[in-house]
């Protein structure tokens, strides 16, 4: 797999990371734990997770405490809601059964994405310096560790990276709590925002040549963004999917996720075949 360099991570890292919002809950801790497991076999040593994504601190934190030839990036905005084990245990249930009828799948996720909203457009999330430190201080708690090497705005409002939240991040830095920060949204959107040195948003596909400003650029989504058939199944086989973003963007890290270790392989055979 090839390696690229990133700000806040000492030499070079494999360019596929592990997404895990879809360890909030969803798969089980003990799943999850096999899932974080099978990335590391496979060579991924850059996990992104967020305050949002449910028990997914934890389940990083479980497995990989005490490693260091990892790279942990995490995230503050959308607020920790509390975890609902009932809700999680159904969806958990129903997953099969959606894995297998497509169509259901697609009905109840809904066939397009929607639209990604203006930077203006976007809502209002606390990053008061307090509230931000407050969410660091916990994050770092749930996944064991005393620093993590990359700290994104998660879905900022342009007007709430202001300079109070620019001195709260560098003094992270400085503090040593942090390696580098920078924005990570969902949407399909070039940096809007001179915030740090990173800037995560969702995979450009046919936009990738408008994308050449000084900037770390992380990118998700290659398969969501995919064009798909009538029942949402991408026309293009995902490994060659992730092998041609890949190709296209060299010097990016990619992120993919998976619900099974099965899933993961086959992803990231792209990546190396």
């Amino acid at each position: 797999m090839r390696k690229i360099e990133l700000p806040g991570v000492e030499g070079s890292v494999p360019q596929i990371g592990l997404g895990c919002a879809r360890l909030d809950g969803r798969v089980g801790l003990r799943q999850a734990s096999r899932l974080i497991e099978t990335a590391l076999d496979l060579g991924i040593r850059y996990f992104d997770v967020a305050e949002s994504y449910g028990v997914a601190e934890e389940a990083l934190g479980a497995v990989l405490a005490g490693q260091h030839d990892v790279v942990i990036a995490t995230k503050v905005g959308p607020p920790r809601l509390p975890y609902n084990e009932a809700k999680m245990r159904i969806k958990h249930a129903i997953k099969p059964l959606l894995d297998r009828t497509r169509g259901l799948k697609l009905l109840l996720r809904g066939r397009h994405t929607p639209p990604p909203r203006l930077a203006s457009e976007r809502p209002r999330y606390d990053f008061s310096p307090e509230r931000v430190r407050r969410a660091l201080e916990a994050s770092l708690q749930r996944l064991r560790r005393d620093r993590v090497n990359i700290y994104l705005a998660h879905e900022p409002n342009p007007l709430d990276l202001n300079p109070d939240t620019q001195i709260i991040f560098d003094e992270f830095v400085t503090q040593g709590l942090i390696g580098a920060y920078g924005v990570g949204i969902d949407a399909r959107q070039d940096r809007w925002s001179p915030f740090g040195s990173i800037w995560q948003s969702g995979w450009p596909a046919e936009r990738m040549g408008d994308y050449r400003q000084e900037v770390a650029y992380n990118f998700h989504g290659v398969l969501r963004y995919a064009p798909k058939d009538r029942w949402g199944a991408t026309v293009c086989p995902a490994r060659e999917l992730v092998r041609g973003a890949v190709e296209a963007m060299p010097n990016a890290l990619l992120l993919v996720s998976a619900s099974t270790s099965d899933r993961l392989r086959a992803l990231v055979s792209g990546a190396c075949g």
